[in-house]
């Protein structure tokens, strides 16, 4: 498995390669390159604490998690990063 912190920074390397042949690279690109690497940046301050606490059993899904401040702050820190 991998963290959701890795998958996100991992999709921005896939994005950096998009483009070829077949289909235009997206524009503007680096834009979308950085939006792609930092959709879960929210993850590397809120997953790995929140892991610590959970009781075991399934994660909740992105939809599920509650909108606390804390939770709200993770997010704009990871917005500021972009």
């Amino acid at each position: 498995m991998i963290g959701q912190s890795d998958h996100s920074r991992l999709s921005g390397v896939f994005a950096a390669h998009w483009g070829n042949d077949s289909f235009k690279r997206p524009e503007p690109f680096e834009s979308v390159v950085r939006a792609a690497m930092l959709h879960d940046a929210d993850g590397i301050v809120m997953r790995p604490a929140r892991d610590l606490t959970m009781p075991a059993g399934p994660r909740p899904a992105f939809m599920q998690v509650a909108l606390d401040a804390e939770q709200l702050g993770a997010f704009q820190w990871g917005r500021r990063l972009g």
